[in-house]
C-alpha cells in the first residue's frame, strides 16, 4: 500500500470524480434555461434543480481542494475524507432528484433526470483507489474506451523508454491507426526517410539520449523527403519555454506527460486533419497545374488528351474544369485542322498563280510596266537609282496610274522594302495627293496586325513624293482570281478570316480602309494575307461623309458611300463581302455602267445568293454574304470581329 497517490492516479481520479458532475450539472443548467417558458416554472421541480446545480457546485471545489491539479502528489489519507464529504453530497443529490421526479410531468424532462441519476454513482472514491500504482494507472488509460479516428493514419512514435511507447502504441492502435516506433532521433530519421513508410505523423519525445527530440525535428524540417509530415512532441518538460520552441521549429502541436486520453486522441485527430487538407490543397494545386500545363500545350500545338485523363474522373470542380476544357481542346483541335485545310487550299491556289507567272505567264492582273528599266522625266526613278541616297532599287513591282511601286534595298537598316512613288506631273494636278500619302503612312502606322502591310515613312525628293513600306513577295487578290476564275469556298474562307481580322485590327483603331478591293489585298506564297493602300482612309471621328473626296472603287463601295452619305466601319464590310463574293462566284454581287445605275440596283434589288452562282458555297456562308451585303448598314454584323468568328466555325 502507498502512502502517496503518485500524479499519474490523482490525474485520473480527479477525471473519473469530475465526469459525473460535469452530467449533473450540464441536464441541470439545460433544464433550468427551459424553466420560464414551461408550466412548471417557479415550483417545486424548479427548486430542485436550482438545488441540484448548487450541490454540484460544491462538488466541483471540494475535488479541486482534494485533488489539486498543480499537486506532486495526495496522502493517500486526504481520500478518507474526500469519501465521507462526498456521500454527504451524494445522498442530497440524490434526494434532490427523487423530489424533482415527482413533480415532473413531461416526458423529456423526466428522461433528462434519469440521466442525472445513473451519473450520482459516479460521486464516490471506492477504496481501490488507495492501492493504485503508476502502472495500474497507465493500464487505466490504456483501457478506458476510445471512439476510432475519423481516417486510419501510419503513425511513429518515438520515444526512448519502452513503456511509454507501449501505451502511446496501443492507444493509438485502438484508435485505428498503423503504429511504428523508434527508440531514439536516429532510428526515428532512418525510419520517416524511407520513403515506403509513407508516415502521416511523428509523435517525438523531447528528452532522449544522443540526438534529443528537438534536434531530431530539426532534422526533419530540414530535409525535402520528410519536411511535410506533422509532429507533435510528447514530454513531460511542459514548460512555455520548450513548447514555444518546438512550435517555432515547425512542431504541428505539444502533449506534455502524462497525456490525456482525450487530449491525445482529439489532437492527434486535429492534426491528421490539418495534414489531409494541406495534402488535399497540394494535390489540387498540383492537378490545376496540369491543367494549366495542357493550357500551354493547346497553344503549343501539342496537346495530349491523356494528359487530363484522370483529373477528369474526378468529382470536384477540378474534374469539370477538366472535362469542360478537354472538349474546349477537341473543338480547337477540329477547328485548327479546319483551318489548316483552308489555308493549304488558298496556298495550292496561290502556287498554281505562281508557277503560270514563272512559266512566262506573267501576272494576269498586274498592269503593264513599260520600260521596267528606266524612268522618265515625270518619274525619273529607274533600277539601280539610289532614292533619297538610301534606297537602292532593282525591281519595278507595279504600276498605278499616278505612279509606280518599286522594291528597293535600305542601305542604312538593311532589308527589302517597297517604295510606292506619286509622279511629279500627278502632284501638280492633284495636290492633295501629298496629304493622301501622309494619312497612309500616318494610319498606317497605328494598325500593328500581320494581315496589314507595316508602312514605315514618308519622303519627298526631286519633286516626287514617296512612302515606304513593307515589301510582300506574292500576288495580288486580283490576280489569283483573274488566274483562277473563282476560289473554293475552303480557300476563300481562309482569306477571308484574315481579311476581316486586318479590318477588325484598323476598325479598333478607329480607322475605316474605305477602299477594300481585290488589287489592294496581298497574298504571300504561305497563304498569308496582307491589306494595303490606306491611302483614302479616314480616322472615324474625322469622317466628313463624304465619298468624292476619296476615290474608292464603285463596285465595292457601300450604298451610303455612294450616296455621301456618313461611313463607319461597316463600309468596308460591305466592301469586304464584295470581295469575298466574286472569290466565289466569279462575278460582282451587283454590275451596271455607271454610278446611279449601280446605286438604283443596290436600294432596290438583294443580291442574288452566292450558293445559286457557286453550288459548293454553303448555306451558312451565303448567309454571311447576304448579311454582310445589306443596304442597310444597320442590318451587317455589328463588326468585323463578329464575321471572323462566324467564318473560322465555317467548313
Amino acid at each position: 500500500m502507498l502512502d502517496r497517490l503518485p500524479p499519474e492516479v490523482v490525474a485520473e481520479l480527479r477525471h473519473e470524480l469530475r465526469t459525473p458532475v460535469n452530467i449533473i450539472s450540464g441536464y441541470s443548467e439545460m433544464l433550468l434555461e427551459d424553466a420560464d417558458l414551461a408550466e412548471w416554472a417557479g415550483g417545486p421541480l424548479e427548486a430542485a434543480l436550482r438545488g441540484l446545480s448548487a450541490e454540484m457546485r460544491e462538488v466541483l471545489k471540494l475535488v479541486g481542494s482534494a485533488l489539486p491539479p498543480s499537486a506532486a502528489s495526495v496522502e493517500v489519507a486526504a481520500l478518507v475524507g474526500l469519501a465521507e464529504a462526498l456521500d454527504g453530497h451524494r445522498s442530497r443529490t440524490q434526494a434532490l432528484v427523487t423530489e424533482a421526479l415527482a413533480h415532473a410531468d413531461d416526458p423529456a424532462v423526466r428522461d433528462d433526470l434519469d440521466r442525472i441519476q445513473r451519473a450520482i454513482a459516479g460521486l464516490a472514491v471506492s477504496p481501490a483507489w488507495s492501492a493504485r500504482t503508476p502502472a495500474m494507472a497507465h493500464e487505466a488509460i490504456v483501457s478506458a474506451p476510445m471512439a476510432q479516428a475519423a481516417w486510419p493514419a501510419r503513425v511513429l512514435v518515438v520515444d526512448d523508454v519502452e513503456d511509454n511507447r507501449s501505451v502511446l502504441s496501443r492507444r493509438l492502435e485502438r484508435m485505428g491507426h498503423t503504429v511504428l516506433t523508434a527508440a531514439d532521433g536516429d532510428a526515428a530519421l532512418e525510419r520517416a526517410r524511407d520513403v515506403g513508410s509513407g508516415l502521416d505523423l511523428i509523435l517525438l519525445d523531447m528528452r532522449m539520449p544522443g540526438r534529443d527530440g528537438h534536434a531530431t525535428l530539426l532534422e526533419l524540417k530540414a530535409d525535402d523527403r520528410t519536411r511535410e509530415i506533422p509532429v507533435v512532441m510528447i514530454s513531460a518538460l511542459d514548460d512555455l519555454t520548450n513548447t514555444a520552441r518546438c512550435i517555432a521549429h515547425g512542431a504541428e502541436d505539444y502533449l506534455p506527460k502524462p497525456f490525456d486520453p482525450l487530449l491525445l486522441a482529439a489532437r492527434v485527430g486535429a492534426t491528421l486533419d490539418r495534414k489531409r487538407l494541406r495534402d488535399r490543397e497540394r494535390d489540387f494545386l498540383e492537378q490545376t497545374m496540369r491543367v494549366i500545363d495542357a493550357a500551354r500545350s493547346v497553344e503549343e500545338g501539342c496537346y495530349d488528351p491523356a494528359v487530363l485523363a484522370t483529373i477528369a474522373q474526378r468529382g470536384d470542380e477540378l474534374g469539370r474544369l477538366a472535362r469542360v476544357f478537354d472538349g474546349m481542346a477537341a473543338e480547337v483541335r477540329a477547328r485548327e485542322a479546319r483551318l489548316q485545310a483552308q489555308l493549304d487550299a488558298l496556298r495550292q491556289e496561290i502556287g498554281a498563280v505562281r508557277g503560270e507567272r514563272s512559266d512566262g505567264g506573267g501576272d494576269p492582273g498586274a498592269r503593264p510596266v513599260e520600260d521596267p528599266a528606266g524612268g522618265d522625266e515625270a518619274n525619273p526613278l529607274r533600277v539601280g537609282y539610289c532614292l533619297a541616297g538610301r534606297y537602292e532599287i532593282f525591281d519595278v513591282a507595279g504600276q498605278g496610274g499616278m505612279g509606280r511601286v518599286f522594291r528597293a534595298t535600305d542601305r542604312e537598316l538593311g532589308g527589302e522594302v517597297a517604295i510606292k512613288t506619286i509622279r511629279a506631273d500627278a502632284l501638280e494636278e492633284t495636290p492633295e495627293l501629298r496629304d493622301w500619302l501622309k494619312s497612309e503612312v500616318r494610319l498606317s502606322r497605328r494598325i500593328t496586325h500581320p494581315n496589314v502591310v507595316r508602312t514605315y515613312d514618308f519622303g519627298e525628293t526631286e519633286g516626287l513624293a514617296f512612302i515606304t513600306m513593307e515589301y510582300v513577295d506574292g500576288v495580288s487578290l486580283r490576280s489569283l482570281m483573274a488566274s483562277r476564275g473563282t476560289l473554293a469556298p475552303g480557300a476563300s474562307i481562309a482569306f477571308g478570316a484574315q481579311l476581316f481580322r486586318a479590318l477588325q485590327a484598323a476598325h479598333e483603331q478607329g480607322v475605316v480602309h474605305r477602299d477594300i478591293k481585290p488589287e489592294n489585298v496581298l497574298l504571300s506564297s504561305d497563304g498569308v494575307l496582307k491589306v494595303m493602300d490606306f491611302g483614302i482612309a479616314r480616322l472615324v471621328e474625322g469622317l466628313d461623309g463624304s465619298a468624292a473626296d476619296g476615290y474608292g472603287t464603285l463596285a465595292y463601295m457601300a450604298p451610303e458611300q455612294l450616296l455621301n452619305e456618313p461611313v463607319d466601319a461597316r463600309a468596308d464590310l460591305y466592301a469586304a463581302g464584295v470581295v469575298l463574293y466574286e472569290a466565289l462566284t466569279g462575278s460582282l454581287p451587283f454590275t451596271a455602267a455607271s454610278a446611279p445605275a449601280l446605286l438604283s440596283q443596290l436600294l432596290t434589288t438583294d443580291a442574288p445568293s452566292a450558293a445559286l452562282r457557286n453550288p459548293e458555297v454553303s448555306d451558312a456562308l451565303a448567309g454571311l454574304l447576304s448579311h454582310l451585303l445589306a443596304a442597310d448598314a444597320s442590318a451587317r454584323p455589328a463588326s468585323a470581329r463578329q464575321v471572323v468568328t462566324a467564318l473560322e466555325g465555317m467548313r
